[in-house]
C-alpha cells in the first residue's frame, strides 16, 4: 500500500519553518538596523573645564540697621563685586544682575550709586510687591554687568540709606528692616 501524502501536515510544518526562518532573518537584521542610528567613538582629546571663581555660600556684611535712626544724615555702605579671587580669575565670561531686597517695615529710601563714576545712579527698577503671605518687599534692580575672563575686573557700589527726620513716629519704635543684596550670575554663552 502506497502512503498518501498528507497536505495538512506538510503545510503546518512549512508554516512553522517559514516563521522560524523569518524570525531568524529579522533577528539578524536588528544589529544592522541599529548601527545605522548609533555610533561609538573613543576620544583622546584633553577637555579643559571652565570654572567660576566664586566663594560658595553666602557672604554677610553687617549693616547695623539697629543703629539706623531718623536723621538728616544718610547711611552709606560700600561693597565691590569682582571676577577674581587673589590670583585666580574666572575661566568664562560672566554676566550678573544685582538686586537689593528689603522689607518695608521702616520708611527707608535707597540710592545705589557708582562711586567711581561721579556717584551715578545705578537703579533701573524700584518696585514694592507682596509675596504669597502678604508681606511686602521692596526690590531694587540694576542693569546687567559683564565680566570678561581675560581681565581682572572689580565693580564698586555704594548703597545709601535715608531715614528722614520727618519719620519720627512711635509706630516704628520696635520695628526692624531686613536688607538683602542678591548677586545672580551666569556664564555668557556665545559671543
Amino acid at each position: 500500500m502506497k502512503k498518501r501524502f498528507n497536505f495538512k501536515k506538510f503545510f503546518l510544518v512549512n508554516k512553522f519553518n517559514v516563521l522560524l526562518i523569518l524570525l531568524f532573518f529579522l533577528v539578524s537584521l536588528i544589529p544592522f538596523a541599529y548601527s545605522r542610528y548609533s555610533s561609538t567613538i573613543i576620544s583622546s582629546a584633553q577637555i579643559d573645564v571652565a570654572i567660576y571663581v566664586l566663594e560658595p555660600g553666602y557672604q554677610y556684611v553687617d549693616l547695623k540697621l539697629a543703629d539706623v535712626l531718623p536723621s538728616s544724615d544718610s547711611y552709606e555702605y560700600s561693597f565691590t563685586i569682582s571676577n577674581f579671587n587673589g590670583s585666580q580669575t574666572t575661566d568664562v565670561n560672566l554676566e550678573y544682575d544685582l538686586s537689593i531686597v528689603s522689607t518695608t517695615n521702616l520708611p527707608l529710601t535707597f540710592e545705589l550709586v557708582d562711586p567711581t563714576n561721579s556717584n551715578a545712579n545705578l537703579i533701573t527698577t524700584n518696585t514694592v510687591s507682596a509675596d504669597d503671605d502678604g508681606t511686602y518687599f521692596r526690590t531694587i534692580k540694576t542693569a546687567k554687568k559683564t565680566f570678561s575672563y581675560t581681565t581682572n575686573t572689580t565693580y564698586s557700589y555704594k548703597l545709601i540709606l535715608h531715614y528722614s527726620n520727618s519719620d519720627l513716629n512711635y509706630e516704628y519704635q520696635s520695628m526692624i528692616d531686613s536688607i538683602r543684596i542678591e548677586i545672580n550670575s551666569q556664564q555668557v554663552v556665545g559671543s
